[in-house]
């Protein structure tokens, strides 16, 4: 399976997402848009792996020893990163000091365990179209909206009839104190 670490999203908050991207799909020639129910925020990408029970394990682990406080997200701004094939257009979430702390233990305890996972400075974003061409990144008012986070998600991505899907496997909820 191919599977990753996530934050998935409230309803009110793809709702949000949903207005920006009519924002921008005017200003996009082509590209390839994230479904609505695909969207959510990386935490690790852990690839191909058959050890689904050792990553819930590790991600509670994780959780109960290492996170501080709450989680929120707050949507900070548009951007692109460069890509041959096309660019990546995102949209940027604060870097809340609770999660990157969280990020990088699961990073630790996953390496420790065997995973072969490159760790990286965590830049929190959500990927909006892939393959972009013709788009110059606009100045846009981001509408003040957060959500706090109540869960972490592992999702396996998978290929569907040519349709990319993400499935969450298992979902560790934050300790109550957080919720």
């Amino acid at each position: 399976m191919r599977l990753f670490i996530s934050i998935t999203f409230s309803n009110a908050f793809i709702e949000v997402i949903d207005d920006i991207i009519k924002i921008i799909k005017p200003r996009i020639l082509r590209g390839s848009y994230v479904r609505r129910e695909n969207l959510h925020l990386t935490l690790v990408f852990v690839g191909e792996s058959d050890r689904l029970e050792d990553i819930s394990r590790i991600c509670r682990e994780a959780m109960r020893k290492d996170m501080l406080s709450p989680v929120w997200l707050r949507l900070k701004g548009i951007g692109k990163f460069k890509s041959s094939d096309g660019d990546i257009i995102w949209l940027g979430v604060d870097d809340s000091p609770a999660l990157s702390w969280y990020v990088s233990r699961l990073e630790d305890k996953l390496i420790s365990e065997g995973f072969d996972i490159q760790k990286r400075e965590f830049f929190p974003h959500i990927t909006l179209v892939r393959r972009v061409k013709g788009f110059k990144i606009l100045k846009m008012v981001i509408p003040p909206v957060e959500m706090k986070v109540s869960k972490i998600s592992i999702l396996r991505s998978e290929v569907v009839s040519g349709v990319r899907v993400y499935t969450e496997v298992d979902k560790i909820d934050l300790p109550r104190r957080f919720r």
